[in-house]
């Protein structure tokens, strides 16, 4: 389970692009989508103060949720298989632009006891 939180980000997904994120974040990890992706904004009309999404993942889920007058994104990587990190971040990097990302690896149970999915 991958935590990442970027700061002072100087760029913003749309809806579109936000969509074509997650899928690219999937695609990249070797992750398989099962439903999604979900966008939506946050807040209404002239008001709107982000976009949150979900992509519901074989291996489990990818969301993210976004706060542009803060300059805050939070996304999380929930996989019941082993990805590597550096990777999520790489694409993380070029959608949002981050002056700051901080990641945590949640540790799960010995995945190497579990069944290929």
């Amino acid at each position: 389970h991958l935590v990442c939180d970027l700061a002072d980000c100087r760029d913003w997904p749309d809806l579109a692009d936000s969509q074509r994120m997650l899928l690219e974040l999937a695609q990249t990890l070797d992750m398989r989508p099962l439903s999604g992706p979900h966008v939506a904004e946050v807040g209404n009309g002239s008001n709107v103060a982000g976009i949150s999404g979900v992509l519901l993942i074989i291996e489990s889920h990818i969301a993210f949720h976004t706060w542009p007058e803060l300059g805050q994104a939070y996304i999380d990587i929930f996989s019941c298989r082993v990805f590597e990190e550096k990777l999520a971040a790489t694409v993380l990097q070029r959608w949002f632009k981050p002056g700051i990302m901080d990641w945590q690896l949640l540790p799960r149970r010995a995945l190497s006891q579990l069944e290929p999915v």
